[in-house]
């Protein structure tokens, strides 16, 4: 069994609280918040899937974290719940610690109070009730939608946090509604005492550049703006060019030179197959209105771009 899963089999969190500042308020549903605007781990989630990098190294550590479950195999196939097995389970709350550096179970129980089943929550989507002063934190509410355009605070429901105390197990399975209890994990750090900060929070902004860097080279490629060569045309753009006519002759519509290069340009250099081709235009004019082709450097911005990806992956 890995030193994760034996902290989580036997350390019990003391939720013992420091004085709670009205910004660490969320006043509308009497709860803690976690982080500015309560979305913090919304913001560490979405930089996260949105990096390709972040996600390799994240599904690396995650499966270093698990391995292959329990160390006594039998374990992992233990029922958990009537939809997963334990070892289903503990990759549930793996992917959570791993991401987030917290992790929540929802224990339910029978009558006689031994354990129905055990399934993780999503921990994102927990925050702390505001306790009275001087005492623990005793509950948490669940609501899936914290930190979201779609967050309504009907979806809120409050469940007492895990006790291993018997006699306050009884007293919160007498409560009305009582449909199990909590167990939240938190790594903390000094000056954030109710939630965890993930490392790569710290990182968000390197996060969020290696995501547009994915993007500016799909953009890039699917514009063909990798074209090895520059066209320069000297010429009014703004000059009008008939486009049509009549059985005359005459001409019976017009459109700019701009508008007609923009035509031809979008026809012949889009797409990631002209990549590194050059662009030709013909002309019958004088050589002073003939099409000038530069090829700039290949590997501008390369030397930036590679500098950065090398600072997210480290």
């Amino acid at each position: 069994m890995s030193g994760f899963v034996k902290d989580l089999y036997f350390k019990v969190y003391n939720y013992v609280t420091s004085k709670i500042e009205t910004s660490e308020k969320n006043q509308n549903e009497n709860t803690i918040r976690w982080g500015k605007n309560d979305k913090y781990p919304i913001d560490v989630l979405n930089a996260i899937y949105a990096s390709d990098t972040a996600q390799s190294l994240y599904e690396t550590y995650f499966r270093f974290l698990i391995g292959e479950g329990f160390s006594n195999e039998s374990q992992n196939l233990i029922p958990a719940n009537k939809d997963q097995l334990l070892v289903d389970v503990l990759r549930d709350i793996g992917k959570q610690f791993t991401m987030l550096r917290s992790l929540a179970i929802l224990v339910k129980y029978h009558p006689n109070m031994r354990v129905a089943s055990i399934e993780a929550m999503p921990i994102e989507s927990i925050r702390y009730v505001l306790p009275k002063d001087g005492e623990k934190i005793k509950y948490v509410k669940y609501n899936p939608y914290w930190g979201r355009k779609d967050y309504k605070q009907s979806n809120t429901k409050t469940y007492p946090l895990w006790t291993s105390n018997p006699l306050e197990l009884k007293e919160q399975m007498l409560q009305p509604g009582f449909c199990g209890s909590v167990y939240v994990y938190t790594e903390k750090k000094p000056l954030h005492y109710y939630y965890s900060e993930p490392l790569s929070y710290n990182n968000l902004d390197l996060l969020n550049a290696d995501a547009r860097i994915t993007q500016l080279h799909q953009s890039n490629l699917s514009k063909n703006l990798f074209i090895s060569a520059v066209m320069t045309i000297k010429g009014d753009p703004s000059a009008k060019v008939p486009t049509s006519f009549d059985t005359d002759g005459n001409p019976t519509s017009y459109r700019t030179s701009g508008e007609l290069l923009d035509d031809r340009l979008s026809q012949i250099a889009t797409g990631s197959e002209n990549a590194g081709s050059m662009l030709v235009n013909w002309t019958t004019g004088s050589a002073e209105e003939a099409v000038s082709i530069v090829a700039p450097p290949n590997t501008i911005n390369d030397t930036a771009f590679l500098s950065l990806e090398g600072n997210i992956i480290d």
